[in-house]
């Protein structure tokens, strides 16, 4: 994968908290502001497919993990059996 060069302005408290935590996890302050942006997007993702799988849910009753037990087991009872 290719790497792309790119600045970021930040606060100095919030600069020097973030080379306080790369030195103390032996990583560069690069490397510790990739990791928590990657971690930033993989949540962004997550909280996205949420929100869609929500819509879809609720207005199918669709709450709780017990609904979600329940639509799954409707389905597999109402699903032709294999041999």
């Amino acid at each position: 994968m290719g790497k792309v060069v790119t600045s970021v302005s930040l606060p100095a408290e919030v600069a020097d908290d973030a080379g306080r935590v790369a030195r103390e996890l032996h990583k560069s302050r690069s490397e510790l502001i990739k990791d928590a942006l990657l971690g930033y997007l993989r949540d962004h993702e997550w909280r996205k497919m949420q929100e869609e799988t929500r819509r879809y849910a609720e207005p199918r009753g669709v709450r709780t993990e017990a609904d979600v037990e329940r639509v799954v087991r409707e389905l597999r009872e109402a699903r032709p059996r294999k041999r």
